[in-house]
C-alpha cells in the first residue's frame, strides 16, 4: 500500500498487486470488495477483516486454510492469496458471476426433482470429496450455492465448517441455518459426520422443488410436520420423495448416511447426468439487476453473494443481515436468538428486545435469575422460548406475561417444582415441549395451561396420572416417549376429543378405549405397549396413519372400515389372519413383518400400495402381489415362498428383498427394468440370467446359492456398486470388466481362480473374496486408489508384488493362509490397520520397519513363528498393543517376548500368542464385523 493511500479505501493497492475498486457491501467485522488483480489484468474479490477480536480472526483463518486445501476443486471458490497488511487481513479469492441458488429458484420458479438432483449434482460430488478428507462444511444451503453463467455450480461458505478427526471428543460450537441445519447441529456435543450434510442438501432439494424452506428440525424434534413435497405441489415420484425424505429424517441414525449413498439412490430412476448431459442454466444480469428483492431475502450483487458465501459465518450483507450486527444473537439467516453457557443479563435482554424481528429464543446452559426473567415481558415479537439445561430462577411465571408467547421448550431442569415455576395463567400458551426433566411433586402444573393444543413429554421421570389432560379440550396433538407409564390410566385422553396426532410408544399404555370419544383422530403410533384389543378404533374413521409395532395384538377385524388408512406398520405382532383390511383402496405402505401371516388375500383391494413388508412370515405364495401394479419396495425375505410370477407385473418394483425363501428361479424378474436393489441370498438359485435387462440394479446380493455363470452382468450393468455373491459356485469374474461402478465386491467362498475383470476399477472400496482358489494378483496392479478392504485369505497367492501400486491411505489387508514369501512389495505409506500374515511362509519381516502410519494402539498385525526370524524387526515396527504371533512353541514364548520389548523400550505392551485354529476363529469373528460395516443393516434401505 502507498503511503497516501488509506487502509479499506477505494483505490488502495494491496501487495503492491491489488487494486480496491468497489465496495459491495459491509458488515460488522469486515469489508467486501471489487478488485483489480493489476498483475494479471482481472478482476478477484477481497475481503477485508479488521476486527482485533482473536477468536474472530482466527475463524476467518481457518476458512481460509480450509478454502486453500480444495483451491483446485471445480466446486469450491477459488482462493488466490492471503496477505496482512496494516492490522487487517485480506483473502483474495476468484471473481464469480451468476447468481445464488436461492435467487435462481426465485426468478425461474421451482424445479422438478429430476432437474434439482441434476443440478445439484456437481455439489454432491465435491461434498463427497470434502467429507474424504474429513471436513463438513455443515452450512449447505440455496443462497450458498453459486450458479455460474454456464451452469456449473460453487459450494460457498466454509465458516461453519469443521475437521471431523481433529473435534471427536470436542465440544462443536453451535452453528445452525433454520430449516437447513438437522437436529444434531443444534446440539454442542452432538456427533456430526456426513449425514450432517446429507440433511441441508436434502432441504436444499425440499427448497428447490416446493419453493418452499423446511421446517426447522428442533421443531420437528417433538411434531414432526414436514409436508411431502408432492402434497406441495412438487414434481417428484414416489420412489423419489421416500428418498428425499429419508435424507430429511429428524434423527441422524434414520437417515440416509453418506453423500454417496445419496447420489446412488436419488439417481435410481434416473440416470445420472454426463457432462454433455448436465443441465445448463442462464443467469440473466438484466432480470436481476431490475427485479426488487422480496421480503426477507438476501440483497445481493454479484460479488457480494460470493463474500457472503465465502466468510459466510462472520458476515451477513443484507438487510436481515445488518440486524444481525445489531444484535450479535442472532442465529444467523433466521429471527431466532441463541445464547449458550452464558449469564444473561439486563442489558442483553434489553439489546434483544430492540429486534423486533426476533421470533424465538434458545437459552442453552445459560444463567438467568428472576429479575432478568421479569424483563422477558418487554419482548413483545418473541412467540417461542427454548430452555436447556438453565439454572439460576426460581420461576418461569413471568413468561405467562409475554403478549405473544405460543410455545415453550424446557429440558434439563434441575430440582423441578412444577406449581413453584408455572405458578401464573399459562392459558395463552399453544404448546408445551417437557423433556428430560424429573417433575418431582407430579404434573398437576400442567392443569395451567388449558389452551395447549400441542403437548410434548420425552423422558421425564414423576408422572404418575394423566388427570391434567382433562381440561385440554384444545389439544390436537399430543406425544409423550421414552417413558414409563405402565399402570397409568388413559381415560383422561378421552376428554380430548379434538385430538388429531397421538404418539405414546413404548409406555405401556396399552388401553385405546379413549380412541372412541376422539373421531378426529388422524394418526395414531402406539408401538410396544402391550396393545392386545384395536376395537375401540372403529369408531376413528379419519385414521390415516397407525402405527402399533411390536405389542400383542392377534386381531385386526376392527380395521375393516378404516377406509382412510395411507400408513399401517402392525409389525411384531402376533398376527396370522389380515382379516379387517380389506377395501384399503387408498393404502400405500402396510408392514406386516414379523407375525404369523401366511394369506394376503385380504389386501386384494390396495391397488396403490408403494410398499409391502411381509419379511419374517409363514406365506408359501405371494399371488396378491399381482394386484399392487404401483408397488416400489417388496419385503418378503425369511418366509417360505418359491414363486415369483406374482411381482412380474409390478413394472416400478425399485426394491425386492427376498432372502431366506425357496426360491429356485428369478424368471419373474424379467422385464423389471426399474428393480435397482434385489436382495436373493440364501436360496436355491442356480441361474441369474433372467437379470440381464435389470442393468439399474445397484445392490445385488445372490449369497448362499448355487450359482456358477455370471456372465448375465457382463451386458451393461454400469450401474452396479454392491454384488455379494458368497458361497455360491462361480468360478469366473471376467464377466464384471463392464460393472464401471462396482465399490463392493464380496465373493469369498466359490471356485474362483482368477481375478480377471476387476481390472481398472478405481472404484472398487472393498474386496472379499477368501476361500477360494486365487493364485495371481496382477490385475490388482491396475488403478486402485479407493481400495481400503482386501481380504485374499486362504487362497493359493504367492506373488503380492502388484500390491506394490496401491494409493490409499488406510487398508485393511487379510492374506493369511497362502504361499507368500515376501511383503517388501506392500507400500509403507498405508496404514494397514489390519495385516494379517499368518499361514504364510515369510522369509523375514524387515519391511514392517518401513511402515509410516501404524497406529499403535489399535492397527492389528498377525504372523506366523518361524525358527530363525528376526523378531527384532518386530519389536521395530509401529505395532505395539495388537500383535499376535501364531504357533509359536510355547517353550520359545519368553525369549521371544523379551526380544520384542527388548528391541522396543517403548513397546507397551506384551505380545499375545495364539495357535492356528484361534487365529482363524479370531478371523471368523472380525470377518463378520467388517461385513457388517460394509454392507449396512438391510434396514437403512427401507
Amino acid at each position: 500500500m502507498t503511503g497516501d493511500e488509506i487502509m479499506g479505501e477505494k483505490g488502495a493497492l494491496l501487495k503492491e498487486r491489488y487494486r480496491l475498486e468497489t465496495q459491495i457491501q459491509e458488515g460488522g467485522f469486515g469489508t467486501a470488495w471489487l478488485a483489480r488483480d493489476e498483475m494479471l489484468n482481472i478482476s478477484v474479490a477481497v475481503k477485508e477483516y479488521s476486527s482485533t477480536d482473536p477468536k474472530s480472526k482466527e475463524k476467518f483463518l481457518k476458512e481460509a486454510r480450509n478454502l486453500a486445501r480444495f483451491t483446485q476443486e471445480a466446486g469450491i471458490v477459488n482462493v488466490r492469496d492471503y496477505l496482512e497488511e496494516n492490522g487487517a487481513v485480506y483473502l483474495v479469492m476468484e471473481y464469480l458471476e451468476g447468481q445464488d441458488l436461492k435467487s435462481y429458484i426465485e426468478e425461474n420458479g421451482t424445479l422438478s426433482f429430476e432437474r434439482a438432483a441434476q443440478l445439484l449434482c456437481p455439489v454432491m460430488d465435491t461434498l463427497i470429496k470434502l467429507h474424504g478428507e474429513g471436513i463438513l462444511h455443515r452450512d449447505i444451503s440455496p443462497d450458498n450455492i453459486r450458479v455460474l453463467p454456464d451452469g456449473s455450480m460453487k459450494l460457498l461458505d466454509f465458516g461453519s465448517a469443521i475437521d471431523m478427526e481433529q473435534r471427536e471428543g470436542k465440544t462443536v460450537t453451535v452453528t445452525v441455518k433454520k430449516g437447513y441445519a438437522p437436529y444434531e447441529q443444534y446440539m454442542d456435543k452432538s456427533l456430526q459426520g456426513p449425514w450432517t450434510d446429507v440433511y441441508a442438501l436434502c432441504a436444499t432439494i425440499y427448497q428447490c422443488i416446493t419453493g418452499r424452506t423446511p421446517m426447522d428440525s428442533l421443531q420437528r424434534s417433538f411434531r414432526d410436520e414436514l409436508e411431502p413435497p408432492s402434497r406441495l405441489g412438487g414434481e417428484i415420484s414416489p420412489y423419489q420423495e421416500e428418498v428425499l425424505m429419508k435424507g430429511l429424517a429428524v434423527r441422524a441414525d434414520h437417515r440416509i448416511r453418506t453423500v454417496e449413498e445419496l447420489q446412488q439412490r436419488l439417481f435410481q430412476e434416473s440416470p445420472r447426468p454426463t457432462e454433455s448431459e448436465k443441465p445448463k442454466v442462464t443467469v440473466s444480469r438484466k432480470r436481476r439487476a431490475q427485479r426488487k428483492p422480496p421480503k426477507y431475502r438476501r440483497k445481493k450483487t454479484t460479488i457480494a453473494a460470493v463474500l457472503l458465501g465465502v466468510i459466510g459465518g462472520i458476515i451477513l450483507f443484507s438487510a436481515a443481515g445488518i440486524s444481525y450486527f445489531q444484535n450479535p444473537y442472532r442465529i444467523e439467516d433466521s429471527d431466532w436468538i441463541e445464547l449458550s453457557e452464558e449469564t444473561v443479563t439486563e442489558k442483553m435482554v434489553k439489546r434483544i428486545g430492540r429486534d423486533k424481528e426476533v421470533r424465538g429464543m434458545l437459552l442453552n446452559k445459560c444463567v438467568l435469575n428472576n429479575e432478568t426473567l421479569e424483563l422477558f415481558t418487554e419482548l413483545d415479537s418473541v412467540t417461542e422460548i427454548r430452555l436447556n439445561n438453565c439454572t439460576g430462577f426460581t420461576s418461569l411465571e413471568p413468561l405467562s406475561k409475554m403478549e405473544n408467547l405460543e410455545y415453550i421448550d424446557f429440558s434439563q431442569i434441575e430440582n423441578f417444582d412444577g406449581n413453584q415455576y408455572f405458578s401464573g395463567d399459562f392459558s395463552g400458551i399453544k404448546e408445551l415441549a417437557v423433556t428430560s426433566t424429573d417433575l418431582g411433586n407430579g404434573t398437576s402444573f400442567l392443569k395451567n395451561f388449558p389452551g395447549l393444543t400441542r403437548l410434548y413429554m420425552g423422558n421425564c421421570k414423576g408422572v404418575e396420572d394423566l388427570e391434567f389432560l382433562g381440561g385440554m379440550k384444545e389439544l390436537t396433538r399430543l406425544s409423550f416417549s421414552n417413558m414409563e407409564l405402565d399402570g397409568v390410566k388413559a381415560d383422561p385422553l378421552s376428554d380430548c376429543t379434538k385430538l388429531e396426532v397421538v404418539n405414546y410408544s413404548k409406555t405401556g399404555l396399552s388401553d385405546l378405549s379413549w380412541t372412541a370419544s376422539c373421531k378426529n383422530l388422524r394418526e395414531l403410533q402406539a408401538d410396544q405397549c402391550q396393545i392386545v384389543d384395536l376395537s375401540p378404533l372403529e369408531a376413528c374413521k379419519g385414521l390415516t396413519t397407525l402405527s402399533l409395532s411390536g405389542n400383542q395384538i392377534s386381531d385386526i377385524s376392527s380395521l375393516r372400515g378404516l377406509s382412510e388408512l395411507l400408513t399401517v406398520d402392525l409389525s411384531q405382532n402376533a398376527i396370522s389372519d389380515i382379516t379387517g383390511m380389506e377395501g384399503k383402496t387408498k393404502l400405500q405402505d402396510f408392514d406386516i413383518s414379523e407375525n404369523q401371516v401366511a394369506d394376503l388375500s385380504p389386501l386384494k383391494d390396495s391397488a396403490g400400495l408403494h410398499i409391502l413388508d411381509v419379511k419374517k412370515n409363514k406365506l408359501t405364495e405371494i399371488g396378491t402381489v399381482e394386484n399392487f401394479p404401483k408397488l416400489l419396495n417388496l419385503y418378503a425375505d425369511q418366509n417360505e415362498i418359491a414363486d415369483l410370477t406374482p411381482i412380474n407385473g409390478c413394472k416400478d418394483l425399485a426394491y425386492l428383498g427376498i432372502s431366506e425363501n425357496q426360491i429356485s428361479s428369478l424368471d419373474a424378474c424379467r422385464g423389471l427394468i426399474e428393480l435397482k436393489m434385489l436382495f436373493a441370498g440364501n436360496n436355491q438359485i442356480s441361474s441369474i440370467d433372467p437379470l440381464e435387462g435389470c442393468t439399474n440394479l445397484t445392490n445385488l446380493e445372490l449369497q448362499n446359492n448355487q450359482i456358477r455363470d455370471l456372465s448375465a452382468l457382463g451386458n451393461q450393468f454400469q450401474e452396479l456398486v454392491h454384488l455379494n455373491i458368497s458361497h455360491n459356485r462361480a468360478a469366473d469374474l471376467s464377466p464384471l470388466a463392464d460393472c464401471v461402478k462396482l465399490s463392493v465386491l464380496v465373493g469369498d467362498h466359490n471356485e474362483i481362480t482368477s481375478l480377471e475383470g476387476l481390472e481398472n476399477k478405481s472404484s472398487l472400496k472393498a474386496v472379499v473374496l477368501n476361500d477360494n482358489q486365487i493364485r495371481e494378483t496382477d490385475p490388482l496392479g491396475s488403478s486402485f486408489n479407493q481400495l481400503v478392504y482386501l481380504d485374499l485369505g486362504n487362497n493359493q497367492v504367492s506373488d503380492i508384488s502388484p500390491l506394490s501400486n496401491l494409493t490409499m491411505g488406510k487398508a485393511v489387508l487379510l492374506l493369511e493362509n497362502n504361499q507368500i514369501k515376501e511383503i517388501q512389495s506392500l507400500p509403507s505409506h498405508i496404514e494397514y490397520q489390519a495385516l494379517i500374515l499368518y499361514g504364510n511362509p515369510i522369509v523375514e519381516l524387515s519391511a514392517l520397519e518401513a511402515f509410516e502410519k501404524v497406529n499403535s494402539i489399535w492397527d492389528i498385525l498377525y504372523f506366523s513363528y518361524q525358527a530363525g526370524q528376526d523378531y527384532t524387526l518386530v519389536g521395530n515396527s509401529g505395532y505395539k498393543e495388537n500383535l499376535y504371533i501364531v504357533d509359536a512353541p510355547v517353550e520359545q514364548q519368553a525369549a521371544l517376548q523379551r526380544q520384542i520389548k527388548e528391541s522396543r523400550s517403548r513397546f507397551s505392551s506384551d505380545p499375545n500368542f495364539v495357535t492356528a485354529q484361534e487365529a482363524d476363529a479370531n478371523m471368523e469373528a472380525y470377518r463378520k464385523e467388517l461385513l457388517k460395516t460394509w454392507n449396512g443393516e438391510r434396514e437403512d434401505e427401507k
